[in-house]
């Protein structure tokens, strides 16, 4: 973490570390090791931090890999040993809201985290941009918020937006609805003829919009399959993704992994 300082800083990102361990795992063992016939020395193996970084918190009841449903999930390095909580990646944007949440059954890293914190940034500032026009600003400013009695008020209005002239628009229309996605959400059909859309981030946008929205977008997996034949492999991967979610078995049967 500390090599890519900063990489964090750059982004204006601050990492935090949640460990479901206690302090005292962190620290580096001491291991003896045979000088010769008679003399053993004590050797601290390398790779240890020597002192726990701030940004390290710990969890040694598993509180929070409990309630994000991540805890025991994995086993630590091979299957000869105890089950670990799976790795988890929480972004929590500038107003204190969670707005990605991304769990793998290895250790993640910042090639697997930068990706994500840009991704999420990319779709603030489409959302952001819907502000620059009269028709949508109020819906802009209602996905920014955090998900409240209001959302359902602006999915009319982006769901229209989608079929908007401007490029522009429609991705930031694509980017709110994936922020404000709900089940039983109004804008599956339009999300699902975005699919189709010229622009591929209005393609990948909306197709993970269909899978935040989960099982009740089901009249939108013929074009999520479609999809999964894009030009784009970002659209793929998307559609794929969404397709697990929505209908595992239709996805199952598309060879999606």
């Amino acid at each position: 973490m500390r090599e890519k300082e900063k990489e964090y800083k750059r982004r204006q990102v601050q990492p935090v570390i949640v460990m479901a361990q206690q302090r005292f795992q962190l620290k580096k063992p001491k291991v003896f090791v045979k000088v010769n016939e008679d003399e053993w020395a004590s050797w601290n193996g390398g790779g240890w931090p020597k002192a726990v970084p701030a940004e390290v918190l710990f969890d040694p009841l598993f509180t929070v890999s409990a309630t994000y449903g991540v805890a025991f999930q994995t086993q630590f390095r091979d299957d000869n040993n105890v089950w670990s909580s799976r790795p988890a990646i929480f972004v929590i944007d500038r107003d204190g809201v969670l707005r990605q949440v991304e769990s793998r059954g290895e250790d993640i890293r910042e090639d697997g985290i930068f990706p994500i914190v840009d991704d999420v940034d990319e779709q603030r500032r489409l959302i952001t941009a819907l502000e620059a026009k009269e028709d949508t600003r109020e819906a802009a400013r209602i996905a920014l918020a955090p998900i409240g009695d209001q959302t359902k008020t602006a999915i009319p209005t982006l769901a229209n937006a989608l079929k908007d002239a401007e490029a522009m628009v429609r991705a930031g229309a694509a980017a709110a609805l994936y922020w404000t996605a709900q089940p039983g959400s109004d804008a599956v059909h339009a999300l699902g003829d975005a699919l189709r859309d010229s622009d591929s981030r209005v393609r990948r946008l909306s197709a993970l919009a269909l899978g935040r929205i989960g099982p009740s977008a089901g009249s939108a997996v013929p074009a999520l399959l479609a999809a999964l034949k894009d030009k784009d492999t970002r659209v793929r991967a998307a559609a794929g993704q969404s397709l697990k979610r929505i209908d595992p078995e239709a996805a199952k049967k598309a060879g999606v992994k």
